[in-house]
């Protein structure tokens, strides 16, 4: 008898326990899906922003870089070294930094009917044509300082 009156116990005991620990699941589920749709929601600005204006860059120049690339660093390097910034205004996009600067990086690959195998960083779009790695970008930058220079 003293068995069956604790297991009639422990079967109580647990009915008490089971809605504690629903109301918790579902609390916590509740908190979990605010801070996805609050993460989605402020990742989802600058895409949303960019959808509606997907040129947003139009034919200003824009150079398209990572801080991980080493020839990105040569390209910054040239810059900074012949001051290119006082005789061209252009932006700077990180690509790793927003999903915005990557998917403007491949409007800007598909206005000049580039594949896949030819995009990537460092990549200048001059405003009307896109030039891809470090050493043809420095050389429109050479040529743009010879034009300044006259």
């Amino acid at each position: 008898m003293f068995r069956l009156k604790k297991i009639t116990t422990d079967i109580k005991r647990r009915k008490y326990l089971r809605i504690p620990l629903i109301f918790a699941l579902v609390i916590a589920s509740a908190l979990l899906a605010v801070g996805v749709l609050y993460y989605m929601g402020a990742n989802m600005t600058g895409l949303t922003k960019y959808l509606k204006n997907p040129d947003q860059y139009g034919s200003s120049m824009v150079l398209f870089y990572d801080d991980n690339c080493s020839h990105c660093t040569k390209v910054d390097d040239f810059i900074k070294a012949n001051k290119i910034d006082t005789v061209l205004s252009f932006s700077r996009l990180n690509i790793h930094e927003s999903r915005t600067h990557t998917q403007a990086l491949l409007y800007k690959a598909e206005q000049c009917n580039l594949d896949d195998s030819h995009i990537g960083v460092p990549f200048f779009w001059n405003g009307q044509n896109c030039i891809v790695g470090y050493v043809d970008i420095i050389a429109f930058f050479q040529g743009e300082l010879k034009k300044a220079k006259k």
